[in-house]
């Protein structure tokens, strides 16, 4: 009998009863299959961490682009009216670029604070639906003001009245109503109070740009 068996025999108190173990050790082997793990199934799976950022992390969509740049066109007008409302001087490239990048920083400064906070508290999948929701109501609105603010930029003098008159304006004066439509749309596709409540602050922020760039500047610094 060598070492093993001797340890074996000596660990079990005989050799009858390893042999009478042995049966049900093969029969629990046979009816056992562990599969076999591959290199690649370490590698396809990312970590905890890397999957629970890439969940919470917001997705930029369509939807969200479209909004965004929507925002953005809407801040850069009302700078350019600001500006406008507040001296009767001739036009000017300078002032009117100054202008627009007023209102695009004054926009930037007011959305910062609730953009961040929809960020950490919002579910990623309900601030989906709103801004598909939101997009579905202001990509016509903004549609009809580019086409005629485009019209205004291009063509005559008398198709420029025209188009602020019969277009500019009206969609001007529409700008509440607009946000507000916004706002019902994300809480009829989302339920969701907090979310509606969000885009309300930012329904806000985006038309308190106006006044604010209005204010800040007296008008004989334009």
């Amino acid at each position: 009998m060598d070492e093993g068996a001797a340890l074996g025999t000596s660990a079990y108190g005989g050799g009858h009863q390893v042999e009478q173990y042995r049966p049900h050790c093969a029969d629990f082997c046979q009816h056992v299959t562990v599969e076999p793990l591959e290199i690649t199934d370490l590698i396809a799976q990312p970590p905890v961490h890397q999957a629970a950022a890439a969940v919470r992390g917001p997705k930029v969509t369509l939807s969200v682009a479209t909004v965004a740049a929507i925002a953005l066109l809407d801040a850069l007008f009302s700078g350019y009216r600001a500006a406008q409302g507040r001296t009767g001087r001739l036009s000017s490239l300078r002032r009117d670029a100054l202008a627009h990048l007023r209102g695009a920083c004054v926009w930037a400064l007011l959305i910062m604070v609730p953009l961040g906070a929809g960020h950490v508290w919002l579910e990623p999948h309900s601030v989906k639906r709103a801004f598909d929701a939101m997009a579905m109501v202001l990509t016509p609105y903004a549609l009809v003001t580019l086409a005629a603010i485009l019209a205004w930029c291009v063509l005559s003098w008398r198709v420029r009245y025209l188009a602020m008159a019969l277009v500019l304006g009206p969609m001007t004066l529409l700008r509440p109503a607009a946000c507000i439509a916004a706002v019902i749309a994300v809480w009829l596709a989302t339920k969701d109070p907090w979310t509606t409540a969000a885009c309300l602050v930012l329904a806000c922020c985006q038309l308190a740009v106006e006044p604010v760039v209005g204010r800040s500047m007296p008008p004989q610094n334009w």
